[in-house]
């Protein structure tokens, strides 16, 4: 009776971790629904900032925080990329899980041309309602011009891949304002 509890036990655990695993692995080829919504946070000088501030722009939202080394990383280039793509409508927006004050000062010491807010209050929570399951940092979310996820990261995301990413966007939305 007892081995019969153990394997029905087994079952259960074996098919939650496989449920978890399905939608993680599922999350990275979310399909475009909109779930942008109006979602606000503050920036770091305290000020409440709505993400629809940015409407009409392919927007690539990235968790991080100051104490996770890969999402340290990924920021110079994500600086670059948006230096890159701005004329073609793109906008980079950094969420930090973090304290207000750790990420005031990492900014001063490591500046980013793109807007930060602080996601201390609700941005896991966002993060997770946009698939990142296991909450790990960091984590993007790439929507398009009409607020459509289009492709979601656990882990840092390699330039050629994001490269990739919105160039398939800008190219089916045409130039910025049209599509």
């Amino acid at each position: 009776m007892r081995s019969r509890v153990l394997i029905i036990l087994a079952g259960v655990v074996a098919l939650g971790v496989g449920q978890l695993a399905y939608r993680w692995m599922h999350a990275a080829a979310a399909p475009p629904v909109p779930i942008l919504g109006d979602v606000s946070f503050p920036d770091v000088s305290g000020a409440s900032r709505r993400i629809s501030e940015w409407s009409g722009k392919i927007l690539v939202v990235n968790f991080w925080a100051t104490w996770c080394p890969p999402c340290r990383e990924e920021m110079p280039e994500f600086s670059r990329l948006r230096s890159e793509f701005a004329s073609r409508g793109v906008e980079f927006i950094g969420i930090a899980i973090d304290d207000p004050k750790e990420v005031k000062e990492y900014l001063v010491r490591a500046p980013v041309n793109y807007p930060i807010l602080i996601g201390q209050s609700g941005g896991a929570q966002w993060a997770a309602d946009l698939g990142n399951v296991l909450q790990v940092l960091p984590f993007t979310a790439v929507f398009d011009r009409d607020g459509r996820l289009v492709r979601v990261k656990a882990g840092p995301f390699d330039r050629d891949e994001l490269v990739d990413v919105l160039s398939r966007i800008i190219g089916k939305g045409g130039t910025p304002g049209s599509g």
